[in-house]
């Protein structure tokens, strides 16, 4: 759980991929709680926003 999403695609991926680590035998499901028009939602559109430009979606 983050106390407060990191604007860091990269230290956020780090995490997710410890979830679904080697041996992991149940389905991890990755869930975003944010407050509209709060922080968080900020955070996730950024991430989303790198995340599609290191895909080089438009």
């Amino acid at each position: 759980m983050w106390f407060g999403l990191t604007f860091s695609l990269e230290l956020y991926l780090q995490a997710i991929k410890r979830l679904h680590r080697q041996g992991q035998k149940n389905t991890v499901f990755i869930h975003n709680l944010a407050i509209e028009g709060g922080r968080d939602v900020d955070a996730l559109d950024a991430l989303e926003r790198k995340r599609c430009k290191s895909r080089g979606i438009t």
